[in-house]
């Protein structure tokens, strides 16, 4: 049942408790009619919201029982005769009558394919017999299909209720809309003198519009770093205000880079070798003596 066509039975009967407690302010109400048919319109809306809510698990069990029979049906019943069929009767023309369906194969598939089996498999009975399948396979795998077949056409005429009752729901609703501006229009000129009286009732006949729900909006983590430097230029760029920029979670810096490891020249002499050769070209370079 749709929220909306709920709300509106809510307030039908709202209003017909309203109009029940309060007939001898409202007079000739009664001779209008339009009483009786608020009764009515909320009586039908309850049967629709009924059949509804029962066709939904009705259908919600004849999925369940379907998918049951479908795997009976394949892992049962044909498969078997489709394995000894593989073994024993591959060189036949009449070969592809026995294979397997696709996994994704609609459900209507399998039961034509079951039939299809089951007809070939005649021709061929005591050849899956003597394989070790009862000696009414046969009817084991028709009746099998008949079974999901059903259980098919069960689930489809389920699924057709569903559909009235909802759309019995939206028409109903509709009518519902209709009888209460009606009655609005009668009782309200009856209660002007009233005005507390005229506010329930007003009150009592409001449709209510379903809430609407609001995105959630979370706030980005992390615009703001630690150090102040990056912190201005993203006050600055984003033209938020200082306060709101400083109220932003704080993102952790990454750790200072690690300066590179000082030699020793006493504990690595090669490398002070290096150096002190390093050292001497240079020397020689600048004087502009040719090393020897």
């Amino acid at each position: 049942m749709r929220t909306a066509d709920g709300t509106v039975l809510t307030t039908l009967t709202q209003a017909r408790a309203f109009i029940d407690n309060h007939l001898p302010q409202l007079g000739t109400l009664e001779s209008a009619g339009y009483r009786q048919r608020l009764s009515e319109t909320i009586d039908a809306l309850s049967q629709h919201a009924v059949d509804q809510a029962t066709a939904d698990r009705v259908g919600d069990a004849q999925l369940a029982r379907q998918r049951a029979l479908l795997a009976a049906l394949r892992l049962n019943h044909m498969r078997p005769i489709a394995s000894i069929a593989a073994a024993r009767l591959r060189d036949i023309p009449e070969f592809s009558a026995f294979r397997m369906p696709l996994h994704r194969a609609r459900t209507t598939h399998y039961v034509i394919a079951a039939g299809a089996m089951a007809k070939m498999a005649r021709q061929y009975t005591q050849t899956f017999i003597d394989a070790g399948l009862a000696p009414d396979f046969i009817e084991q795998l028709e009746a099998a299909a008949e079974s999901l077949r059903q259980c098919v056409v069960d689930r489809e005429t389920t699924g057709t209720k569903r559909s009235a009752a909802t759309a019995g729901l939206r028409l109903e609703a509709s009518r519902g809309r209709k009888v209460l501006r009606v009655l609005s229009s009668l009782i309200e000129p009856t209660l002007k003198d009233d005005d507390a009286l005229l506010a329930a009732w007003r009150t009592a006949r409001h449709i209510r519009r379903p809430d609407t729900p609001h995105p959630v909006v979370f706030p980005l983590l992390g615009l703001v770093p630690t150090h102040t430097g990056v912190s201005g230029a993203l006050t600055a760029s984003t033209g938020a205000p200082a306060d709101v920029v400083s109220a932003a979670p704080q993102l952790a810096l990454p750790p200072a880079p690690i300066p590179e490891p000082v030699v020793n020249p006493e504990t690595a002499p090669q490398s002070a070798a290096f150096n002190r050769a390093a050292q001497i070209i240079s020397n020689d370079s600048e004087s502009g003596a040719t090393p020897s």
